[in-house]
C-alpha cells in the first residue's frame, strides 16, 4: 500500500461517512462495486481517474476540493516516479 493510496482511500471514507452513505450504497448509486470501493478505501488499490469521476459528485465534492486536505490531515503528495522507469 503507497502512501498516496492509504491517503485517497481514508479521504474517500471521511467524505462517505460525513455523509451518511453506507458503502454498498455509495457504491451503488455510483456504479462501481462494493468490493472495489472497499478496496480503493483500504488504500489497497488507487481509483483511477474515472472511478474517482463516478463517485466525487456523490460525496458533494469536486476534483479540487477532494485533494484538499480537511484541516490536522497531511496533505495529499504525489508519488515520485523513479528516474529510468519510462
Amino acid at each position: 500500500m503507497s502512501p498516496l493510496a492509504l491517503w485517497i482511500g481514508a479521504r474517500l471514507r471521511q467524505l462517505r461517512t460525513d455523509r451518511g452513505l453506507r458503502l454498498d450504497a455509495l457504491a451503488g448509486i455510483a456504479g462501481i462495486t462494493p468490493r472495489e470501493l472497499y478496496r480503493f478505501e483500504g488504500g489497497d488499490r488507487i481509483p483511477r481517474i474515472e472511478r474517482l469521476a463516478l463517485l466525487l459528485p456523490h460525496l458533494g465534492v469536486d476534483f479540487a476540493a477532494f485533494f484538499q486536505p480537511p484541516p490536522g490531515w497531511p496533505a495529499c503528495q504525489p508519488p515520485t516516479i523513479a528516474s529510468g522507469s519510462f
